[in-house]
């Protein structure tokens, strides 16, 4: 399990979150990430999509990630 701070607030990142974690440094798309957890976990992008889209959002609004558009 990974443990971030930032500023006053704490989170624990289990497994799978912490897969995206060191994946998003690398400024990927939800859809990439789907695709990442989908091989490395042998299921189908689709079954992980929107639970990717919901912890990626979460750690937007804490503020330990930012959303930044492709040019």
């Amino acid at each position: 399990m990974l443990h971030l701070t930032l500023d006053d607030r704490d989170i624990a990142l289990d497994e799978t979150a912490e897969f995206l974690w060191h994946r998003l440094a690398a400024q990927v798309t939800v859809e990439e990430l789907a695709e990442a957890v989908a091989a490395e976990y042998g299921i189908t992008p689709d079954e992980v999509r929107s639970d990717i889209s919901e912890a990626v959002a979460s750690l937007v609004e804490a503020g330990f990630v930012q959303e930044r558009s492709r040019s």
